[in-house]
């Protein structure tokens, strides 16, 4: 049975656009870093306020996940790893 393989010229050509846009978001990128000029923007204590309140939640919203589904992950570690009792009977 033969596998189809497509021309190595179909290859490089498919390869052409995703090329030109790494190349193009690099230059992209670069042009933002070199023409930067100063923002002379102001935060004020609310926008401090608001990213602690962010994180915090975050922090917490995490902790409380964990402590619902820890149960769930105890008691399947248990099941996994758990010993199976041995065989009582001998052989004589």
């Amino acid at each position: 049975m033969s596998i189809h393989r497509p021309h190595p010229a179909s290859r490089s050509q498919r390869g052409l656009p995703a090329q030109r846009a790494a190349l193009l978001t690099a230059a992209l990128a670069l042009a933002a870093m070199v023409f930067v000029r100063p923002a002379e923007a102001y935060i004020d204590p609310g926008t401090g306020s608001y990213i602690l309140q962010a994180i915090l939640g975050l922090v917490f919203g995490l902790l409380y996940a964990m402590k619902v589904y820890w149960q769930h992950v105890k008691a399947f570690a248990v099941r996994v790893f758990a010993r199976k009792p041995a065989d009582t009977k001998t052989e004589a």
